[in-house]
């Protein structure tokens, strides 16, 4: 075999190799995952069996690995867009909450009275409530450099006990005892799509925003803004696009996407807004967003594991006793591994992939 065609098969496997990073990543957290379970006396084999059998081994399954998928695939599409724009906005967990907020509000509002255009509204006052949470701290890093990871982090918690304070105070359903509002009204739900599930329409608004997202940064001039903006400021400066602008814009756009997480809970599987509407989806975001490798259709196959994972976790803890924290173990190892990722990646050419190469 000439060098020339020995050399164009090994970019195409370079190429390749990379390209299968991501699945190496979740496939090394697995095998190390599976030592550290042997380690705890249980049988790897059996606890991952038991793993896939709670998320897919059933409809009621597979449809609360769907339903788990939609929150997480919402916020990890707002942490995408900012990371694009390398701001790295770790305020989707807030952000979730202030979208929850709003839509809580609006469903309460208008009630029945728009009829089937309730939800709409429902759902664009979740967006609004995100955008504006997540605008603030773009805004204080465009016009006063603050850094935007401690301001998140900080409107993160503000967000949060802003949503107590609501749920246990004007908000709260007269008539119950717990910290919840009232019940919102059928048309401002999001539909169940499986009857005896929990398995919605919120599935289908994700994958709309999965579209809109990639058509945001793919096809439009703000998404190319962005991706320049991502590569350094300077060189968008040099081209005359407004930076500040595009940073602002990157943590209105984000943010709505993650306050779309927060209307997908209270509209979609509580129906009524909680103290404690998420368990942490605006943080696991992260993760799914970088095993998507920023990229919006990537991410709904990254949600879509992360939402197994979590979901097959309780059968894993009941059937195989094995704690169920070790799932987050297993979602640390697979960001550890997708992070290193550029080592691999700077790594890769150097490799004899091929003999005589």
């Amino acid at each position: 075999m000439d060098r020339p065609h020995q050399g164009r098969w090994r970019d195409r496997l370079v190429t390749v190799s990379r390209a299968l990073i991501p699945l190496w990543a979740v496939l090394a957290a697995l095998a190390v995952g599976g030592v550290l379970i042997a380690l705890t006396g249980a049988n790897p084999f059996k606890a991952y069996q038991a793993l896939v059998l709670g998320a897919f081994g059933s409809v009621y399954g597979l449809s609360e690995t769907v339903a788990r998928t939609c929150p997480l695939l919402f916020a990890a599409l707002g942490t995408a867009i900012c990371f694009q724009a390398r701001v790295y906005n770790i305020g989707a967990e807030g952000q979730l909450y202030m979208g929850a907020l709003v839509a809580t509000v609006t469903a309460l509002w208008i009630k029945d009275a728009l009829g089937p255009l309730s939800i709409l509204l429902v759902i664009a006052g979740g967006f609004a409530g995100g955008a504006l949470w997540g605008g603030l701290p773009g805004f204080f890093r465009a016009r006063l450099g603050a850094n935007e990871i401690i301001t998140t982090i900080m409107f993160n918690y503000i967000a949060i006990y802003l949503a107590g304070l609501f749920v246990n105070g004007p908000l709260k359903d007269p008539e119950g005892a717990f910290p919840w509002t009232p019940i919102f009204a059928t048309s401002a739900q999001l539909p169940i799509l499986l009857r005896g599930t929990r398995l919605h329409a919120g599935i289908i608004v994700a994958l709309i925003a999965s579209v809109l997202a990639f058509l945001i940064l793919k096809k439009m001039v703000i998404g190319y803004e962005i991706r320049v903006v991502g590569e350094g400021e300077r060189v968008a400066r040099y081209g005359r696009i407004r930076v500040e602008r595009i940073i602002i814009g990157a943590m209105v756009l984000g943010g709505g996407f993650a306050g779309l997480a927060g209307m997908n809970e209270v509209a979609g599987i509580h129906r009524r807004m909680l103290e404690h509407i998420s368990p942490g989806f605006g943080y696991t975001a992260i993760a799914v967003a970088l095993l998507g490798e920023l990229h919006p259709f990537k991410i709904v196959l990254a949600a879509f594991l992360f939402g197994a994972l979590e979901i097959g976790s309780s059968a894993m803890q009941y059937q195989a006793k094995v704690p169920a924290s070790m799932v987050l173990v297993i979602e640390g190892l697979i960001v550890i591994f997708v992070v290193g990722r550029g080592f691999l990646a700077r790594w890769l050419p150097k490799l004899r992939l091929l003999p005589g190469t």
